[in-house]
């Protein structure tokens, strides 16, 4: 009769193989909560104006005084 290498149950290399499944489920069910949690700060965070975007690229130099206020002058209508 064959047992497929389970007939020590959890002694000694059984022991070992279960100890290393549950470090594995742990670790999956960590990394699983984790990805969830920074979804979920993702999700509420403060959501920029499109005016404060601007004033943001203005500030980091991507757009000079003219675009800016160009720009600024469109989201006013």
């Amino acid at each position: 009769m064959e047992n497929w290498g389970w007939h020590h149950g959890f002694t000694g290399g059984g022991m070992i193989m279960g100890l290393v499944w549950v470090v594995v489920l742990i670790l999956a069910a960590l990394l699983v909560f984790g990805l969830l949690r920074d979804r979920n700060e993702r999700r509420n965070l403060p959501r920029s104006t499109p005016k404060q975007i601007l004033e943001e690229r203005y500030a980091r130099g991507e757009i000079g005084r003219e675009e800016f206020l160009e720009k600024l002058q469109d989201l006013d209508q």
